[in-house]
């Protein structure tokens, strides 16, 4: 498998990678908003590059929908009930949550330094899942008290592309990046997940029976489509 990165101009980074079987191009766009370009191992690489000047486009509407990265800083609100605080002391990067913060001790160093946000992500994401472990278990129980729904067990972790899922089993897996939602957001995906437990499929009675305990879940699904699972940073 040959790999080869270059910069386009106009385009930025490119990464051209020929896998044996592929017998078409492709591209993508990841969150770094790096070019993919996968190809035949016969074609030249001009072909990969051509191709991705082909796709301007397109690569530029890809990218305006990711989220913007930004710096986490000292204020930035994590969740629904904790707080980044940043302080300077010592010669360690050093972390701790609590009930209500996410305390972040750094030495003498650049807050932009790739390591440092690298550690405060982190820290930022145990303490996503450890509000998703207390809160989401409870609000799951009484929708589904309310609507008549029953599920098996509940599993939280992070997942990369999805909010939730349920299995044939009944056993849901929610993303703990829900708790950056708004809670009637929070309360589209629980409901959709219950709503699997009786329709394992996205067909016409799933929706209508969704609709019928979410009578504005269109609105919801829709306003769930400007986020993503991710930290998101919002300064109080």
């Amino acid at each position: 498998m040959a790999v080869k990165i270059v910069r386009v101009a106009d385009l930025g980074t490119v990464r051209l990678q020929k896998r044996r079987g592929t017998s078409n191009l492709r591209i993508s766009v990841d969150q770094k908003g790096i070019i993919r370009v996968g190809m035949p191992t016969w074609l030249p690489f001009q072909s990969g590059i051509d191709f991705a000047r082909s796709h301007t486009d397109w690569i530029e509407k890809q990218r305006s929908r990711q989220p913007v990265v930004s710096l986490l800083k000292n204020g930035d609100r994590i969740g629904k009930n904790h707080t980044l605080r940043i302080t300077y002391a010592g010669d360690d990067i050093k972390t701790r949550i609590t009930a209500t913060d996410v305390i972040v001790t750094l030495p003498d160093i650049d807050i932009a330094n790739s390591d440092v946000q690298a550690k405060i992500l982190a820290a930022c994401e145990r303490a996503l899942k450890k509000e998703a472990q207390i809160l989401l278990p409870q609000r799951l129980a009484a929708l589904a008290r309310q609507n008549n729904y029953i599920y098996n067990s509940l599993h939280i972790k992070k997942l990369k592309t999805r909010w939730g899922s349920c299995s044939s089993q009944q056993d849901i897996t929610l993303n703990y990046f829900l708790m950056q939602l708004p809670w009637e957001l929070i309360d589209y995906v629980l409901l959709h997940e219950l709503n699997h437990t009786e329709h394992m499929h996205h067909q016409r009675d799933f929706w209508y029976a969704l609709e019928n305990v979410l009578p504005d879940c269109k609105t919801r699904r829709k306003a769930l489509k400007e986020y993503q699972p991710t930290v998101i940073r919002t300064t109080l």
